[in-house]
């Protein structure tokens, strides 16, 4: 099924999800949401904000976009500057090919509060704790609070309700519409550049960097690429004043946008939670179903009650015929991985060795730790191994083959000896 190519939603960033004051020197008065909420809804009222659309194809139409633009710094040039109060908050395209659309949301830095930001964050991760927990773990005591954040913008807080919607053509660039208030408050326009701004890196040091990746390659020779790169003055703009804006080595705060953008590449959404994504994959009704995914997940159990495990079986046709080529009658190795990604997930692997003494991995499995577990790595039991090698053994002689190694090497865990 096709995803519709329609114009998405957005959530609106009303004063009642605008981020609030820090405490501090020369903070505005905290207000409360629905303070916020009165004043940006007195600015629909009073025509401030705006709402402006424009002919792509009519020039004179373009010309008054392109100078709105100019006159409030929403350029991408000027937007790319580093004393700009603008940052893109939000960002989606549509269509295909001539007819792409990008729609950007940017907000002035002034009106992000870093304060507000901690609270949501450790909101969503309380409440993921909790739903992991049974009721007997529920009880125990809370851990410290975290350290507040530091504030990384290059201006202070001050409360700014200046924020932007801008919808245009990827290709020409023409501006179709425009939404929001892009009046900066007094305290905004008085205020001046407090913090170093954040030098981005270069367009063209992700385009490498992601062709690398792409390609197979580990993060530590995309880094000696961009060392050498450097060295040669390779990439683009180098030589060139647009090399102010933009900085060419890849620093260890960058790694986390460049596996963003390779996820996005492969299809993943980094936006939703994990499992979301998983079971859209797999759900042939979705938008977002992937069928090679599904075929080679021969067995899958979500995680919809705090009581259950998530389960993922994994086995391609290459690794179906290489279990038939090197795992019957013949020798299999077994073995538990822990710490493979940020959740709660264990992942046992089973392999076997082709003719060149190389290790081929035959099927992963993949199950998250119980709940209430405060080690992953405690998370695998006989119970649950027994259950996936067995579905896994099913698997393979659904077509009456009988499947049979002759030996099975693990390491010195009790649990998994016993299989």
């Amino acid at each position: 099924m096709k995803r519709k190519q329609s114009e998405p939603r957005l959530k609106w960033l009303t004063p009642a999800t605008v981020d609030r004051p820090m405490a501090g020197p020369r903070r505005p008065a905290e207000r409360s949401a629905d303070s916020k909420l009165a004043e940006i809804r007195s600015l629909d009222a009073s025509g401030k904000s705006i709402l402006l659309q424009y002919d792509p194809a009519n020039e004179e139409s373009q010309a008054q976009a392109q100078q709105f633009i100019n006159e409030h710094g929403l350029s991408p040039s000027m937007m790319m500057d580093l004393e700009s109060r603008w940052s893109i908050r939000w960002r989606t395209q549509w269509g295909q090919g001539k007819s792409t659309r990008i729609r950007l949301l940017v907000q002035c830095c002034c009106g992000y509060d870093a304060e507000n930001r901690q609270d949501k964050e450790s909101k969503k991760k309380q409440h993921a704790i909790l739903s992991s927990r049974t009721p007997a773990t529920t009880q125990k005591p809370a851990a410290q609070p975290p350290s507040p954040w530091k504030r990384r913008a290059p201006f202070d807080f001050t409360a700014c309700l200046a924020h932007a919607d801008i919808t245009y053509e990827e290709e020409t660039h023409a501006i179709l519409r425009v939404i929001g208030y892009p009046q900066h408050n007094s305290d905004c326009k008085a205020s001046s550049l407090v913090r170093r701004p954040a030098v981005p890196l270069h367009p063209h040091v992700y385009e490498i960097a992601l062709k690398q990746l792409s390609s197979g390659a580990d993060l530590a020779t995309v880094r000696t690429t961009n060392r050498a790169y450097l060295d040669l003055q390779y990439y683009h703009d180098m030589k060139s004043l647009k090399a102010r804006n933009y900085r060419f080595l890849i620093l260890p705060g960058d790694t986390s946008r460049l596996y963003r953008q390779f996820a996005a590449l492969q299809g993943i959404n980094t936006s939703k939670a994990p499992e979301i994504n998983i079971d859209e994959w797999m759900d042939p009704t979705s938008s977002f179903y992937k069928p090679i995914v599904h075929q080679s997940v021969f067995h899958y159990q979500p995680r919809t009650t705090v009581s259950e495990r998530f389960q993922a079986c994994i086995a391609s046709e290459e690794m179906e015929d290489a279990t038939w080529r090197y795992g019957h009658r013949a020798q299999i190795i077994l073995d538990g991985t822990f710490g493979v990604c940020d959740r709660r997930v264990l992942l046992f692997v089973i392999m076997a060795v082709d003719e060149e003494n190389r290790g081929v991995p035959l099927v992963f499995l993949l199950f998250s730790a119980p709940a209430g577990n405060q080690q992953s790595s405690a998370g695998y039991n006989t119970a649950i191994l027994e259950d996936l090698l067995r579905r896994w053994k099913e698997w393979l002689q659904r077509d009456g083959r009988l499947f049979s190694p002759y030996a099975a090497i693990t390491d010195t865990d009790r649990k998994s000896e016993r299989h």
